[in-house]
C-alpha cells in the first residue's frame, strides 16, 4: 500500500516536474525569440539608418562638388568678361586718345601755320605801309620844302626885279624930272619902304605857314611815329603771342611725345593682358578638361547608384512597399538627372516596368508562400496538438498501467481480507486520475503569456491604443490575425510584455485606463485614447522597465497616403491577375 502511495506521489511529482521543465523550455524559447526578434529589428534599423546615411553624404558631396564647379565656372566666366571687356575698353580709350592726339596734332600744326603766315603777312603788309608812309611824308616834306625855297626865291627875284624897275624909274625920274627927285625919291622909297614891308610880310607869312605846315607835317609824322610804334608794340605782342603758341606747340608735341610713351606703355599692357588672356584661356581649358573627367566620373556614379537603386528595389521588393520602392527608383533618377546625367523617358518607363513585372512575381510568390505557410503551420498546430495528446495520453495510460498492475498484484496479494483496502485504492487511483486531469488542464490554463500594446493610425487615428494579452507561443501571430481582416491597415506593436501573471498586468492595465475606453458601453473591448507615455508609466509601476515604440510606423497607411492613381490600379490589376480575393474573416481562429 505504500509503495503504492509512494508510486501515485512520483507519478504526481513526475508530472508535475514534466509540466514545470516544459513551462521553463517555453519561456526560454519566447524569451530567445523575442530577442532574436529585437535583434532583427535592431539591425533592420541600422541598415536603413546606415544606408540613408550613405544616400545623405552622397548626395551632400555631389551637391557641394557641383556647386563648387558652378561656382568655380561662374567665376572663370566672370574673370574672362572682365579681362575682355577691359581689353575692349582699353582698345577702344587707345585709339580714342590716339585719334584725339592725332586731330588735336594737325589742329594745332594748321593752326600753328595759319597764325605764323597770318602774323608774317600782317608784318610785311605794315612794314610796306609804314616805308609807304615814311616814304610819302619824306616826298611830301621835300615838296614843301622845294615849293616854299622856290616860293623865297621868286619873292626874292620878284622883288629884285621891283627893285630894279623902282630904280630904273628912279633913274629916269632923276632923268627926267631933278626938281621933284627929293619928292619923287622920297614916294619911290616910300613905295619901296611899303614894297619890302609888304614882302616882309609876306617873307613871314610865308614863313610862319611854312613852320606851321613843318609843325603839321612834324606832329603827324611824329604821330606816324607813334602809330608805327604802336603798331611794333603790337607787332612784338603778335610775336611773343605767337612765341607763347609756339612754346605751346612745343609743349603740345612734348606731350604728345608723352603719351606716344603712354600709348606704348598700354600697348605693352595690352599685351601682358593678351599673355593673361592666353594663360587664363589655358587654364580655363584645362580646368574643362578636369570638368569634363568630373563629369565622366560624375556620370560613372550615377549609373553605378542608378544600377544600385535598381538592385536594391529588386533585392527588397515586397507586396507591401511597391509604392516606396517605386518612389525611392524615381528619386534616384530625379537625382541622376539633377547632376547632368541623361535618362530618357524611355528608360525610366522600362525601369518602372521591370519594377512592376518583378512586383507581379513578388506578389504572386507571397501569396503562395504565405498560402503554404498558413497551411504548414495549421498542419504544424494540429500535429503538435495532435502528439501532445498522444503524449499525455501515453503517460496517462503508462501510469495507470503501472497503478493497475499495482492494484493487482495488492489484489493478489491480499486476497478477500483486503478488499476494503482494494477498493480504498481504487477511489484514491480514481482521485489521482481526476487530479492528473485537474493538473493538465490547470497547466493548460497557466497565467504565462504576453502583454501587448498595439495601434492602427489608418483605421482608428492618432492616440487609440489596443491592450491585450495572448498566451501563444508566437504572440505576434495573434497581432497580425487582428490585423488581417478586420481592420484595412495592419497592426503597429508598441509594446510586447512577457510576464508569469499576464492576466494580472493586463487587468491593472484595464483598470487604469477605464475612463480613457473608446466603447463604454462594452468593457470588453480594449482600445483607449490616451498616451503611450502614460501606458509605459503604469506598465513601469507595475512591472518594471519596458522596451517600447514611441511612434508607430504605419508603413502602409503612409503609402497608402503618398500612392499616385496609376500605381493603385496597378496593384490592383496585379492582384486581380492573380486571382487574388480580399481576405477571409474567419481564416483564423481568435485566442
Amino acid at each position: 500500500m505504500e509503495q503504492f502511495l509512494f508510486l501515485l506521489i512520483g507519478v504526481a511529482a513526475g508530472v508535475g516536474t514534466t509540466w514545470l521543465v516544459l513551462e521553463q523550455r517555453r519561456n526560454w524559447i519566447n524569451a530567445e525569440r523575442e530577442k532574436l526578434a529585437e535583434a532583427s529589428q535592431a539591425l533592420k534599423t541600422w541598415e536603413q539608418e546606415r544606408l540613408r546615411d550613405l544616400e545623405a553624404q552622397e548626395t551632400s558631396s555631389k551637391e557641394a562638388l557641383a556647386a563648387r564647379e558652378r561656382e568655380f565656372e561662374t567665376l572663370q566666366q566672370k574673370r574672362i568678361r572682365a579681362i575682355v571687356a577691359h581689353r575692349k575698353s582699353a582698345e577702344s580709350a587707345l585709339s580714342i586718345r590716339e585719334q584725339e592726339l592725332i586731330q588735336w596734332e594737325n589742329e594745332a600744326r594748321s593752326k600753328l601755320e595759319t597764325n605764323r603766315d597770318m602774323f608774317e603777312r600782317e608784318a610785311h603788309a605794315r612794314d610796306v605801309h609804314f616805308r609807304d608812309q615814311q616814304k610819302s611824308v619824306d616826298s611830301a616834306f621835300s615838296i614843301r620844302e622845294q615849293e616854299l625855297i622856290q616860293r623865297e626865291n621868286e619873292s626874292r627875284s620878284k622883288l629884285e626885279i621891283e627893285r630894279e624897275k623902282f630904280e630904273r624909274e628912279l633913274d629916269s625920274l632923276q632923268q627926267k624930272q631933278t626938281c621933284d627927285i627929293d619928292a619923287h625919291r622920297k614916294s619911290v622909297e616910300s613905295a619901296l619902304s611899303v614894297s619890302e614891308q609888304e614882302l616882309i610880310r609876306r617873307e613871314n607869312e610865308s614863313r610862319l605857314k611854312l613852320e606851321a605846315d613843318r609843325d603839321t607835317f612834324e606832329r603827324e609824322a611824329h604821330a606816324r611815329d607813334r602809330q608805327f610804334f604802336d603798331q611794333q608794340k603790337q607787332l612784338r605782342a603778335d610775336s611773343a603771342a605767337l612765341d607763347a603758341e609756339r612754346r605751346e606747340l612745343d609743349s603740345r608735341i612734348a606731350n604728345l611725345q608723352r603719351l606716344q610713351e603712354e600709348n606704348s606703355l598700354l600697348k605693352r599692357d595690352l599685351r601682358n593682358i593678351m599673355v593673361d588672356v592666353n594663360a587664363t584661356e589655358m587654364r580655363h581649358d584645362q580646368l574643362e578638361n578636369e570638368q569634363f573627367s568630373q563629369r565622366e566620373r560624375s556620370d560613372q556614379l550615377a549609373a553605378r547608384l542608378l544600377e544600385d537603386n535598381v538592385k536594391w528595389t529588386a533585392k527588397s521588393l515586397t507586396q507591401h512597399n511597391f509604392q516606396q520602392c517605386s518612389q525611392q527608383l524615381r528619386k534616384a533618377i530625379t537625382w541622376c538627372r539633377s547632376i547632368g546625367y541623361e535618362v530618357s523617358v524611355e528608360t525610366e518607363q522600362e525601369l518602372i516596368g521591370d519594377l512592376k513585372e518583378r512586383y507581379e512575381i513578388v506578389v504572386r510568390a507571397a501569396f503562395e508562400r504565405e498560402e503554404q505557410l498558413r497551411i504548414k503551420a495549421q498542419i504544424r498546430e494540429e500535429m503538435a496538438r495532435e502528439k501532445e495528446i498522444q503524449r499525455e495520453m501515453q503517460q496517462l495510460e503508462r501510469e495507470r498501467d503501472a497503478i493497475d498492475a499495482a492494484l493487482q498484484k495488492a489484489i493478489a496479494d491480499a486476497h478477500a481480507q483486503y478488499t476494503d483496502e482494494v477498493e480504498r485504492l481504487k477511489a484514491r487511483l480514481s482521485e489521482a486520475e481526476d487530479r492528473i486531469k485537474r493538473a493538465i488542464s490547470q497547466a493548460q490554463l497557466t497565467k504565462s503569456g504576453n502583454v501587448y500594446v498595439i495601434s492602427n493610425i489608418g483605421s482608428f487615428g492618432q492616440g487609440v491604443f489596443k491592450v491585450g494579452m495572448t498566451r501563444r507561443l508566437e504572440p505576434m501571430d495573434r497581432v497580425r490575425e487582428l490585423g488581417d481582416a478586420s481592420v484595412p491597415f495592419p497592426f503597429d506593436v508598441h509594446m510586447m510584455i512577457h510576464s508569469d501573471d499576464a492576466p494580472t498586468l493586463e487587468n491593472v492595465l484595464h483598470r487604469q485606463l477605464h475612463k480613457l475606453r473608446v466603447n463604454k458601453t462594452n468593457p470588453r473591448k480594449e482600445f483607449f485614447r490616451t498616451s503611450i507615455e502614460e501606458i509605459v508609466q503604469i506598465v513601469k509601476e507595475n512591472h518594471g522597465e519596458v522596451a517600447y515604440q514611441a511612434d508607430a510606423e504605419a508603413l502602409q497607411y503612409r503609402q497608402s497616403l503618398e500612392m499616385s492613381q496609376e500605381e493603385q490600379e496597378f496593384i490592383e490589376s496585379v492582384y486581380e491577375d492573380l486571382g487574388i480575393e480580399g481576405e477571409d474573416d474567419e481564416q483564423y481562429s481568435p485566442d
